[in-house]
């Protein structure tokens, strides 16, 4: 990579330029050597032909809950933060997320602040994460920060998860269901129907109704697979690419049947953590409301927020806004942190809410894998039944006509 430099000599002589070197540790180390102190370095822009393929480069959330929490571990055991990154990095397969913490740590070594540094990722690292940085430096405790921070990631990492394994599980279920049979209707009923026509007397309508399915199946299976990938790849890139077509995701997703009260405590789990979390760190309400709505992967909540930001910049407070989304947010939730307004308590009403929340999703998701299992049980042994009684029905009659 091209990275472009400035440095000084020991006359106090300002020397600007660019170098190429295969990271900003190396062209670092190389000004080292030459006794001359490093102010700023940069990578320059690629050009188009030269970029990278960045389809790859993209870091999961479960690699930065690690990162974190070994950072905090090294950081805590009085490791100093740039051979703190520097001995993380090589334990970094992902050869993406590998060049990122190398630069930070030679950011860190040119005299860069570590939030400043973690700023030019925003794609990685979230403004929450920057901003929990940024307290940790401005209050001298990085290490109990740093700490902080991972055990939040952690616990957002497990309700995540939670969550999203409630949803897929029955989605798995019924997609392996119907590939099941989808192979009996292509390849096993075909070879039965012969042996049951055959027999040249009337076959019940649940029979009439499989080699319906079937002959449709085996004819425009094909269509309907393509169909289908079609479809649901158009959906995913609409939502992707169109606010109005993910506001709308976003909407349905707290209108599912059952699923729809999973999300909603999620997102309001989120919400009044990251404030709390925020406030406590000593940042203003004000961009402790702004940060949170960046971080809100929901735009219902995420306007919701922007809107508490503007009537809190007018002079109104948060639990005004809420009080006009009791179908988003609770009354109760509202009432509780309208009293921690009114009596300086804010943080700690909030941290009260998070934890009543977090329980609150454990248990549902617990419930609804519960209940989920049993009826697609039954869900399973109805559609065994039917292809049992579709096929041994008109087998069984033949055997009695001899």
């Amino acid at each position: 990579m091209i990275i472009h430099y400035v440095v000084k000599n020991k006359k106090g002589e300002m020397q600007e330029g660019k170098i190429k070197a295969l990271n900003k540790r190396e062209a670092f180390e190389f000004f080292q050597k030459d006794n001359l102190i490093v102010l700023s370095l940069e990578e320059e822009g690629k050009s188009v032909l030269g970029q990278e393929i960045t389809i790859f480069n993209r870091v999961s959330n479960k690699e930065i809950v690690i990162f974190t929490r070994q950072l905090a571990t090294t950081f805590s055991a009085k490791v100093a933060l740039a051979p703190s990154l520097n001995a993380l990095s090589k334990n970094i397969s992902k050869q993406y997320f590998k060049r990122i913490i190398t630069n930070l740590a030679a950011d860190i070594e040119s005299g860069t602040a570590f939030s400043k540094a973690l700023s030019k990722y925003p794609k990685v690292f979230s403004r929450f994460y920057i901003s929990m940085v940024k307290i940790g430096e401005t209050s001298g405790s990085l290490d109990l920060t740093l700490n902080h921070l991972a055990d939040y990631l952690e616990k957002q990492y497990y309700l995540n998860a939670k969550v999203k394994s409630a949803m897929f599980y029955p989605i798995f279920i019924l997609v392996a269901l119907i590939g099941a049979i989808v192979v009996i209707m292509v390849y096993i009923v075909p070879k039965i129907v012969p042996i049951i026509e055959s027999s040249g007397s009337k076959l019940p309508a649940s029979t009439q109704m499989l080699i319906s399915l079937s002959n449709f199946t085996r004819a425009y299976g094909w269509w309907i697979l393509a169909i289908s990938i079609l479809i649901i790849t158009g959906l995913v890139y609409l939502i992707k690419k169109n606010q109005r077509a993910r506001y709308y995701f976003d909407l349905s997703k707290l209108k599912m049947p059952i699923l729809g009260s999973v999300f909603q405590k999620f997102y309001i789990n989120r919400i009044v953590t990251n404030l709390q979390i925020l406030i406590k760190g000593g940042i203003p309400i004000l961009s402790a409301i702004e940060t949170t709505a960046d971080t809100t992967n929901n735009l219902i909540y995420q306007k919701i927020m922007q809107e508490a930001s503007r009537r809190v910049k007018a002079g109104q407070t948060i639990s005004s806004v809420f009080y006009q989304y009791p179908d988003r947010i609770p009354v109760l939730v509202s009432q509780m942190i309208s009293t921690g307004e009114q009596t300086g308590r804010l943080e700690i009403v909030l941290e009260k809410i998070s934890d009543f929340y977090t329980r609150e999703v454990d248990n549902v998701v617990d419930s609804i894998s519960e209940l989920i299992q049993p009826l697609l049980i039954l869900i399973l042994g109805g559609g065994v039944a039917f292809l049992a009684i579709s096929v041994i029905m008109p087998i069984y009659n033949m055997t009695s006509a001899f």
